[in-house]
């Protein structure tokens, strides 16, 4: 070989041959991430509808198969949409029934009978669980806000559950100095999951979006960004707000003392008339 060259380098590319693209660490770690991220913010959504279409499309067919024929023979011609009014006014009772203490009771004791089923226990629990993350915790959400949280220069957002009673609360205040307010830190992407910490009122930043835009920024991994309210520049009186990216007008009174002071710099020099 000329120059001494090992023949073994051309089969052996360095750090920087193009075949290093694809190696662990490389581009195509981040778009991996991305892509779970994705499917996981769909499954987390697809997951409570596919369960909630499912129940109603079988009490649906239940109740229409069940009264369709009973009320043909009686009427004699069949009613349209009979078994959808029906799935309607069972759900309305389930939920009349379930918020009173008798209800309360019953649901309790199918919810913990369908517990003890091995395989109905894991889809049931992972059921109820999203089905309340989505449409019944964030009625307990009072606020969303901004927390430094792990460490200073990081933030992540919560959500203000309320505030501790009784001593625990005078304790917490007299070691914090203030109040001290439950905030719940949820997961990303799947918001049921999390930990509650104890914060000084202080170290809570307060955010002006809902709860329910809270929700969908965090199941959806920060792609879904809600738009945050502008503020309105304060209007002068008699005229017209000012536009887009200018300055706010100034009263009269500023602009008089502007055009004084400009005209007393171009008359700099000359004595002064009397």
């Amino acid at each position: 070989m000329a120059g001494g060259e090992d023949p073994r380098a051309a089969d052996h590319p360095g750090p920087d041959h193009p075949h290093d693209a694809g190696a662990p660490g490389g581009s195509s770690s981040p778009v991996r991430l991305r892509l779970r991220t994705y499917f996981l913010a769909g499954l987390l959504v697809l997951i409570p509808l596919g369960v909630t279409v499912g129940i109603l499309s079988w009490l649906f067919n239940l109740l229409d198969g069940f009264l369709g024929p009973h009320i043909y023979d009686y009427l004699g011609h069949p009613v349209p949409g009979l078994g959808l009014i029906a799935t309607v006014l069972l759900v309305f009772l389930i939920g009349l029934v379930t918020t009173n203490i008798v209800g309360r009771r019953v649901m309790a004791a199918v919810d913990g009978a369908l517990k003890r089923i091995p395989l109905v226990r894991s889809i049931y629990t992972i059921a109820k669980q999203m089905s309340d993350s989505l449409l019944q915790r964030h009625v307990n959400f009072q606020q969303v806000v901004l927390v430094e949280y792990p460490r200073r220069g990081l933030y992540q957002i919560g959500f203000v559950t309320g505030v501790i009673e009784g001593p625990l609360q005078d304790e917490l205040a007299a070691r914090a100095g203030e109040r001290v307010l439950n905030v719940f830190m949820p997961t990303t992407p799947n918001p049921m999951s999390g930990y509650l910490i104890m914060l000084p009122e202080r170290d809570v930043q307060p955010l002006r979006i809902s709860v329910q835009d809270g929700l969908k920024l965090l199941v959806s991994g920060g792609m879904a960004i809600p738009a945050l309210p502008r503020k309105v520049a304060p209007q002068s009186r008699g005229g017209s707000p000012p536009r887009e990216g200018s300055p706010p007008r100034e009263g009269s009174q500023a602009r008089e003392e502007s055009q004084s002071l400009e005209g007393s710099q171009s008359r700099e020099g000359s004595p002064p008339r009397r």
